[in-house]
């Protein structure tokens, strides 16, 4: 399990067996909205090679291209493509869960990079974990599929950390989710040589960090607006001052920043950066931040 980080610790970790004859792996518990499905979308073999062609998935960083883009699948279900400041690139996740997920790796700063639906290839690979294990073969109507993994994380330490978001329902209930979670699992720690493996599946019981993750998107990076960047040495001491010793709310901090450079939304645009940042790591960021109200504050950070 990786180690805690400003603004947000790490997801905690706990282990239970699927009711099924095998040990999937870890699995951690993410707060996320109601995940919607996606439905199957059939790719053909002459797509499948035009996807290996492109590079998909070999590319880093700015250049990497994901395995499944969200114009590419047929589906009903949540889906979105969204800007990542630290990747430089736009982000195709497939489920309120990944794009909750994404917002945590994009502000974490023990991630440095990550990707997103990358492949499981050779399909050979693949395969033959499936079929030492007795599993059905990936495949939809004949063609032979190329499994993913939802993200790919490169930690700053240089290690790699592999993550699947599934819904704890799915885990319980649904024996082919858990063998291929188990397919997933087993490439990475066999072929690969990669153990930091894990479930990340939804938990209720932190619903204010959902919000204030979503408040905070986009915000750590002021690329788009880069002339407020001079103000941010100065809007970091009196917005401190403001919210911590003075007792001022997030919309009065904000309206002061504003007054000071150069209107309202600059001001909450600094404010959103600067806890984006962890410029206020003594604030609980696991409790929703009401703009009308007090911080709410960690007082083991104060003593």
């Amino acid at each position: 399990m990786v180690a805690n980080t400003a603004p947000f610790g790490e997801l905690q970790a706990n282990q239970p067996t699927p009711a099924s004859g095998h040990q999937i792996g870890t699995v951690l518990k993410l707060t996320t909205s109601t995940v919607n499905y996606r439905s199957r979308y059939i790719v053909t073999e002459a797509k499948l090679q035009r996807r290996i062609k492109e590079g998909r998935c070999v590319g880093l960083l700015a250049a990497y291209i994901p395995w499944i883009l969200v114009h590419e699948f047929s589906s009903r279900g949540w889906s979105t493509r969204a800007w990542s400041h630290k990747m430089q690139r736009i982000v195709h996740v497939f489920s309120r869960g990944e794009y909750l997920f994404f917002l945590r790796l994009e502000l974490a700063a023990w991630v440095a990079a990550f990707y997103e639906q990358f492949a499981l290839l050779p399909r050979e690979v693949v395969e033959a974990i499936a079929d030492t294990h007795h599993f059905d073969r990936p495949t939809v109507a004949g063609v032979r599929q190329v499994m993913t993994s939802d993200f790919k994380i490169i930690k700053t330490d240089g290690t790699t950390a592999i993550r699947s978001l599934k819904q704890l329902e799915d885990l319980e209930t649904d024996d082919r989710v858990r063998q291929k979670l188990l397919i997933d699992r087993l490439y990475w720690a066999n072929y690969v040589g990669e153990s930091d493996w894990a479930v990340v599946t939804e938990d209720a019981s932190t619903p204010g960090l959902d919000w204030n993750i979503e408040w905070m998107a986009g915000m750590r990076s002021l690329d788009r607006v880069p002339h407020l960047r001079q103000f941010t040495p100065e809007a970091e001491v009196m917005a401190r001052a403001w919210l911590l010793e003075d007792g001022c709310t997030i919309d009065e901090a904000g309206a002061k920043l504003g007054e000071k450079f150069g209107g309202r939304a600059t001001g909450t645009t600094l404010l959103r950066h600067l806890f984006a940042t962890g410029a206020f790591h003594e604030v609980d960021m696991t409790v929703r931040l009401d703009p009308d109200r007090d911080l709410p504050l960690l007082r083991r950070r104060l003593e």
